[in-house]
């Protein structure tokens, strides 16, 4: 990941992929399609790039842009970055765990 210049992601399905996580965390921006799961990820021109479902040429167009254009490239890895750190970290996630915990608690009695 160290070496790339971006993610290209082509599944038309996924979950929640924890290599856009990572891409992101190392300020990789994502190419990829509107995959469930991604949309609150990757977004179109500020982490990434998001290419339609049946324009898969666009996916190598996005991936050629960003190579030519490594700086807005970086800028959207830094944005990514920043997402990650703020929205996904450990501690934030484990925090999310902890509040519906307790909340599932207190509606137990």
């Amino acid at each position: 990941m160290a070496r790339s210049v971006a993610l290209l992601l082509t599944s038309r399905w996924e979950g929640m992929p924890n290599v856009v996580l990572e891409a992101m965390a190392a300020a990789r921006p994502v190419v990829t399609r509107p995959v469930h799961g991604i949309g609150g990820l990757v977004e179109d021109g500020q982490t990434g790039l998001v290419v339609p479902n049946d324009q898969t040429a666009l996916l190598g167009e996005a991936l050629l842009a960003l190579l030519a254009k490594r700086d807005v490239a970086e800028a959207m890895g830094q944005r990514g970055r920043k997402v990650v750190a703020e929205q996904y970290s450990l501690e934030t996630m484990v925090s999310r765990y902890e509040a519906v915990w307790q909340q599932e608690v207190a509606v137990a009695g």
